[in-house]
């Protein structure tokens, strides 16, 4: 693949990226607002799950800004913007960032589940099967965005930002 359409592809996926997350983290902010803070009590103590019950309307308003800004970054490398290479390094860690810290939220309360009657002798399976996906996420996402981070960095990339600035 050429580098032009190494960016090409580069863009648009995060045009995706941005339009998914401003997506989501708009509908959480619409349901968190309609339905309030959760009334029920875990029947386990975490203080990284009671955070994030706490602050999670905030959390969803600070993901469709991001997403917002993600999704005009996004348009705005398609056109070779040269703030924008950076940008998306940036937003590479910030997203790894926030996808590893809600997953391990997540496997937090694996271990607290418990199973319903008649799943008792097959739960260790659903177990594992939770934890995979949630695991196996967190391994992509950081595989796809580390491939971005670092495929940002090499110099044919810098050219081709180079390149289009000299043009305009």
């Amino acid at each position: 693949m050429s580098t032009r359409q190494n960016v090409t592809a580069i863009g648009w996926a995060w045009v995706g990226v941005g339009a998914w997350t401003l997506l989501a983290g708009a509908g959480a902010f619409l349901l968190s607002s309609l339905q309030g803070p959760p009334d029920f009590a875990l029947p386990f103590r975490s203080s990284l799950l009671d955070f994030v019950f706490r602050y999670y309307r905030w959390g969803a308003c600070i993901q469709a800004i991001l997403g917002g800004f993600t999704l005009y970054t996004g348009l705005e490398f398609l056109d070779r913007e040269r703030w924008t290479r950076p940008a998306i390094q940036v937003l590479s860690i910030v997203f790894f960032v926030w996808i590893s810290f809600f997953c391990i939220a997540f496997l937090q309360a694996v271990p607290h589940m418990t199973p319903s009657s008649g799943l008792a002798s097959s739960f260790s399976v659903v177990r594992v099967v939770i934890t995979d996906s949630a695991i196996m996420p967190m391994w992509l996402f950081g595989f796809a965005l580390g491939l971005c981070f670092f495929t940002l960095r090499r110099p044919a990339i810098r050219d081709e930002f180079e390149r289009a600035d000299q043009i305009a």
